[in-house]
């Protein structure tokens, strides 16, 4: 669930000690952070402030949610 979420670089951080971050799983991170942008940009917004730490995951299923738009334009 959503309550389980932690911010992009403490996740990283965790799987990182536990010897579970792998290309793959950076590839998929990015991937949904290009498409979490590219939804804003068809709708023809700017994020404006794209940072690890607006982008928070959920571990199980992993997913991720693209937060701090507020300079959005």
């Amino acid at each position: 669930t959503w309550e389980d979420r932690v911010r992009l670089p403490a996740y990283v951080r965790e799987q990182r000690v536990a010897g579970k971050w792998t290309v793959v799983v950076a590839v998929r991170a990015c991937r949904l952070i290009c498409t979490a942008l590219a939804a804003l940009h068809e709708r023809n917004f700017v994020h404006g402030d794209i940072q690890a730490t607006h982008a928070w995951v959920q571990p199980d299923p992993f997913g991720l949610l693209l937060l701090g738009a507020g300079l959005c334009w």
